[in-house]
């Protein structure tokens, strides 16, 4: 793009939106800016970044802004410098999304700016390689909302940062890819969020397993099941399986968010139907497995069956599977794994045509049949 000055001629403008600029260009526009009294919300994506990042986020500090956005893409090392906030000089941005790599350390010299923060959306962090920590931080008063996409960060280090901002939380959304199964400690997570998250209302959680030839079994994952307690169920947050490609992603979501139809469910005559709220209790914990795009075939089998035990500790109820090439075979090999399924959802599958079973498969089969607890099965082709 051409070098456009936006100035004082611009004295009205409340919104900007800078796609695809420079480094170079965009420290021009944002010396401009200043002029620019009722600017409020200032979105930025940069197509490359030549300078220190740092810089960007010190002029934008010092913005009357609500809302800032900044995006850079396709950029695995940037440098962030960014100096302890003086006394009294902090930021008016209220929401901040950062699409961008950054550090743990660094991004919490960036929260250092901004007290004032209600919602904070930053979707790649990663572990800081100095291992250093920073003893200052403050406490944002005002955070509702917290989405973040972690990568390999311990969740010991993520507790300690949590602890220091999350007390107003409303909504909590994570993503994360990590060694550490500490994740998957559900009691854990129970005892923090009633300490600490007194206000949430929304928790959303995803932690992703990669299965491969490193892949154990540890501690943490015979605690899985916990999440299924009355804990979860009685705020409605259900915990769900996705096997995609070579990951196992354990999550927790809200029940409204998934596509089971409880009241289908239900089995009860139309003068004593009950409520969905009555339906969702301590008593009936859903866990629904989801394989989304995957072609699972023989081959596959060893993947299935370093997971089993997984399958059998959380007590899947329900299967739902958007797979175009899985084989029959292996669809045996996972009904047989779940032995509390019933229901079960085919979608763009081959599997919804006739189909013919090996003497191994018809067997394995015939077993699941005698013992399986399904009572609903939905086909979508």
């Amino acid at each position: 793009m051409n070098l456009f000055i936006i100035d004082s001629l611009f004295s009205r403008l409340e919104s900007l939106t800078l796609n695809s600029i420079s480094t170079y260009k965009l420290l021009i526009i944002l010396f401009y800016l200043k002029s620019l009294p009722y600017l409020s919300s200032l979105s930025i994506c940069l197509n490359n970044c030549s300078h220190d990042l740092g810089d960007i986020y010190q002029i934008i500090f010092h913005l009357s802004l609500k809302y800032f956005r900044v995006a850079v893409p396709r950029h695995p090392h940037l440098c962030i410098t960014i100096p302890i906030v003086a006394q009294n000089q902090f930021s008016s941005i209220e929401y901040l999304f950062i699409y961008h790599r950054c550090t743990f350390n660094q991004l919490t010299i960036i929260l250092l700016h901004t007290p004032r923060l209600s919602h904070l959306h930053c979707f790649n962090i990663i572990e800081s390689k100095d291992h250093s920590k920073s003893e200052s931080m403050i406490k944002l008063h005002s955070l509702t909302h917290l989405t973040m996409t972690l990568y390999n960060l311990e969740f010991d280090d993520f507790e300690e940062f949590l602890l220091k901002l999350c007390s107003p939380l409303q909504l909590f959304d994570a993503k994360i890819k990590s060694r550490d199964r500490i994740y998957l400690n559900a009691d854990r997570w129970e005892r923090f969020i009633s300490q600490n998250m007194t206000s949430l209302i929304r928790f959303i959680f995803r932690y992703s397993d990669i299965i491969d030839d490193e892949f154990e079994l540890t501690f943490y994952h015979s605690l899985i099941n916990r999440f299924t307690s009355s804990f979860w169920i009685d705020r409605k947050w259900f915990f769900k399986l996705f096997i995609e490609e070579d990951e196992l992603i354990y999550s927790i979501r809200p029940y409204q968010e998934t596509w089971i139809d409880f009241q289908e469910y239900l089995h009860i005559n139309q003068d004593t139907k009950n409520s969905i709220n009555d339906f969702l209790n301590p008593y009936f914990p859903v866990v629904e497995l989801s394989i989304v795009g995957s072609c699972l075939t023989e081959n596959d089998e060893p993947l299935i069956n370093k997971i089993n035990f997984i399958f059998n500790m959380t007590k899947v109820t329900y299967l739902d599977i958007e797979c175009d090439q899985m084989t029959v075979s292996m669809l045996i090999t996972i009904l047989h794994s779940l032995i509390n399924l019933n229901s079960i959802r085919l979608s763009n599958s081959a599997l919804c045509q006739q189909m013919d079973l090996c003497i191994r498969d018809k067997i394995i089969f015939n077993a699941f049949l005698n013992m399986n607890k399904i009572s609903k099965i939905t086909l979508q082709t």
